[in-house]
């Protein structure tokens, strides 16, 4: 069941689901939607939606949690957080389109195309925002 609103929500908050409903309706070009969410959303959180749906298509195919975390790269545990939240009726309608589109979720890159998409070197972690580079 998802979370009600907190008592001190804002009135911004509550609104918020009518709100994204007619930025997606507004944006009806798939271009537009996506260059709408990489100016609102960081490129982590961005990754992180979309790991959290790679992860319940996953589930929903019937991959285990292990299988699962693998395929994706991240913890089990995420994957029990995401099972918990695939349990959601709302969630369980999102998951019936992936039975419908073909293709909408894809696995994890390989060590080329994340080579490719890597134009700085990187030792993969972060220390209080910064990488090690950057320290």
């Amino acid at each position: 069941m998802a979370k009600p609103l907190r008592e001190s929500s804002t009135q911004s908050e509550k609104d918020f689901p009518r709100l994204l409903r007619v930025i997606v309706k507004t944006l009806k070009k798939d271009q537009d939607l996506a260059n709408f969410f990489q100016e609102v959303l960081t490129d982590s959180e961005i990754r992180m939606i979309v790991n959290r749906l790679k992860i319940a298509k996953l589930l929903f195919d019937g991959n285990s949690i292990r299988q699962t975390a693998q395929k994706v790269g991240v913890g089990t545990d995420t994957v029990v957080r995401v099972s918990r939240m695939a349990k959601n009726p709302t969630f369980q309608k999102v998951l019936q389109v992936f039975k419908k589109e073909k293709g909408l979720i894809v696995q994890r890159p390989g060590k080329k195309e994340i080579k490719k998409a890597v134009k700085k070197p990187t030792l993969g972690y972060w220390v209080f925002g910064k990488s090690e580079e950057e320290s």
